[in-house]
């Protein structure tokens, strides 16, 4: 699972990843959107991958890795409601490792303890803006999920990424290519794994969708669809 920023380039990064998954890993792949994205964010994309050919574009009910894009997107929703058990966890947040956990709400923290989650931080706007590419994290958070998913050798996995940034980019011209290879060159030595405590620290949780005075049919329906739960209407 990916949440990402319409502007943070998670689409095309997903699909250079199924291209690589197919072509280079040999493994059948398929990257699908949510019509409807759970917590606010423009991009929702399911990702699978297997031995075995994907026929329908279904969505994903128990991720093996979840990757938030946003830190912001922790506030607004449950980005961690399908991670499986002992899945990976990767945020993209302007917080160290040091400092990380004290900025997750609680409930956050409670379903990467309860869950045993692997949890991986990354400041990937910060590594992007120092290779000048702005906003566009697409290509850092790229080879944070092959370095963490082990799909391919590191060196190898970062080769083919490269490989697809020069296809991509190279109508944009050379320098843009540059700034792409050395924003992947830079993403490693920014990864870090977080050692979650063994209880909830944290002082704060994530708002209510909607106030608990709100009508029946808000609470009901309306909170669960913002929530990108499915509802049954009777």
């Amino acid at each position: 699972m990916f949440y990402g920023l319409g502007a943070d380039g998670t689409v095309g990064a997903n699909k250079n990843s199924v291209k690589i998954i197919a072509q280079d890993v040999g493994l059948y792949a398929k990257d699908t959107s949510s019509r409807f994205p759970q917590i606010g964010c423009a991009d929702d994309i399911h990702l699978r991958f297997g031995p075995e050919p994907i026929h329908a574009p279904y969505l994903i009910a128990s991720a093996s890795f979840v990757a938030c894009h946003q830190h912001g997107f922790l506030a607004r929703g449950d980005v961690l409601r399908l991670a499986a058990d002992r899945a990976v966890f990767l945020l993209n947040s302007p917080f160290g490792k040091d400092q990380v956990w004290d900025h997750l709400p609680r409930s956050v923290q409670k379903t990467i303890i309860e869950k045993h989650l692997r949890f991986y931080v990354i400041d990937a706007s910060k590594v992007a803006r120092d290779a000048g590419l702005g906003s566009r994290t697409n290509t850092i958070l790229q080879t944070c999920f092959f370095a963490i998913s082990g799909l391919l050798p590191r060196d190898e996995a970062i080769r083919h990424i490269k490989e697809s940034v020069r296809k991509t980019y190279s109508r944009k011209g050379d320098e843009v290519v540059r700034q792409n290879y050395v924003a992947v060159d830079a993403t490693l030595v920014n990864l870090f794994e977080v050692r979650a405590p063994a209880s909830v620290t944290s002082t704060f949780d994530r708002p209510a969708i909607v106030p608990e005075d709100a009508p029946q049919f808000v609470r009901e329906v309306t909170a669960k669809m913002m929530a990108g739960l499915a509802t049954r209407f009777r």
